[in-house]
This record gives C-alpha cells, structure tokens and sequence, in this order.
C-alpha cells in the first residue's frame, strides 16, 4: 500500500516541521548526515527512494548505469569534434547560434549517436518511472488525499498564482514538467537520483546533492537564521533540506 511518506519522503518531513511552532528568536540548526552507505533506519526511512518492485528497481538501476557509462565513454567527445571541425576548416573562432552549432556538431557521426541515444534512455527512463505511478493511479491518489487529510502539516499554494503554460512542459525531458501531472514531484523525486550518478556524492540516490548543500550553506554572522527563500525550488528538494538544517526557520520554496 503506497503512502505519501513513502513517495514523497522528504515533503514529508518538511510537513512534520512546519507544523511545530519553531521559535525565532535564535538560530536552531542540525546537522544533517550524508552517509548512503551507513545510514540509520530512521535516515533510510525519511530519505530512501526504493521503488515498488524489485524489477522496477533493477531497471532503474540499469538506466542509471547506462547513462553513467554513456558519460565515461564519451568524456573525450567535445574534442573529437572540435578536432573533426577544424580539419574540415570550420572557423571556430566565429560566433555561432545554437542552431548552427548543433547541425555543425552533428556533423561527427559520433556526437549524432550520442545525441540520440541520451535523449533516447531519457524519455525511457521517465516512462519506466511514469508507469510506475500510473499502474496505480487510483489507489496512489486515493492515499494522498488521505495523507493530506491527516496531516501532520499542510502545503498551501497560493490560490491567485498564476501558473504559466510553459511550466507545464518538459524539463529535463520529463513529461509535463513539474506540474503538468498529478504526479510530476514524485517521478522528479525517483528520476533525480539519475542525475548524480557518477558524481563525488555518489549515486544521490537519497538527495545527497541537496542535503549537502544545505549543509554547507554559511551562516550569517550574527547566526540567527529566521527566514530562507528557495528561489527555483522545483520540486522542493532543498528547501525540505533546508528545513532538515534549520528547523525552526521559516522556508519557502
């Protein structure tokens, strides 16, 4: 049985915070470990991401291999076809659109590959995770609203914001953006870990990268920190691990 503390298990902790009244007067924050390896239950339970099924899982795993594998082997490929250019006497030095560039890197008939197969285990790996979701439409559903009904915190979004179309559109290839779908924050949660594969914070399978970077966030020198504003937050990631580090500032994403 699906719940929002399973999908969304960071949103989840910013609910329980922001409904305990913090005080204000003085700076409160905790630090947040980041150790995927050796986590505690109680870590594993807020952060970790696990899908489903394990045949879901494994496919996922495959994906984020692939694509890191992608990386290593074509790490060399914006020489190569700067090299393939200029022997072919293209003026690098002029200034080019973007288009222009693209028809001219394309050109390699290694970039052309590489162009089709990124964008191609893209899409795929957002239908693997979309599906997920979608199987389970209803059921999924019926338990957010049950989730929200109970509490322990609500988000609340300002009913006169005006959201444009193009937010509703791809970002990263990921259908509908963040808001186009009714479960466009969960499948950016469960997609994201992709995107850190093979970078120093390991496989972000448990938001490492945000957690992280709300670790190292500096502190004012009088050290109180009473307000933050998320700007860009997308789906909330680190404003929640902001709200891990700094629980009784007020945060908006």
């Amino acid at each position: 049985m699906f719940n929002r503390r399973e999908l969304f298990p960071l949103a989840t902790a910013l609910a329980a915070f922001a409904s305990s009244s913090g005080n204000q007067a003085a700076a409160k924050t905790t630090d947040v470990k980041i150790d995927p390896q050796h986590q505690s239950p109680e870590m594993e339970a807020m952060h970790s991401i696990r899908l489903p099924r394990l045949d879901q899982e494994s496919y996922c795993d495959f994906m984020g291999s692939f694509r890191q594998a992608m990386n290593k082997a074509f790490r060399d490929l914006p020489k190569d076809v700067n090299d393939f250019l200029s022997a072919q006497g293209v003026d690098a030095g002029k200034d080019y659109t973007l288009e222009e560039a693209f028809d001219l890197a394309s050109r390699h008939p290694t970039f052309a590959m590489n162009t089709r197969t990124w964008v191609s285990s893209q899409q795929q790996m957002w239908q693997t995770i979309a599906g997920v979701f979608y199987d389970r439409a209803d059921e999924i559903l019926a338990e957010l609203e049950k989730t929200d009904n109970e509490g322990p915190g609500k988000l609340v979004l300002d009913p006169d914001l005006d959201v444009p179309d193009w937010a509703r559109h791809e970002i990263h290839i990921q259908p509908g953006g963040y808001v186009g779908d009714p479960f466009a924050g969960a499948i950016a949660q469960y997609g994201s870990k992709h995107f850190g594969r093979g970078s120093p914070l390991l496989y972000n399978d448990h938001q490492e990268r945000h957690l992280k970077m709300a670790q190292d966030s500096p502190l004012p020198k009088d050290g109180e920190v009473k307000r933050i504003l998320d700007a860009g937050t997308g789906w909330g990631s680190l404003a929640t691990a902001m709200k891990l580090r700094f629980p009784d500032a007020e945060v908006w994403g």
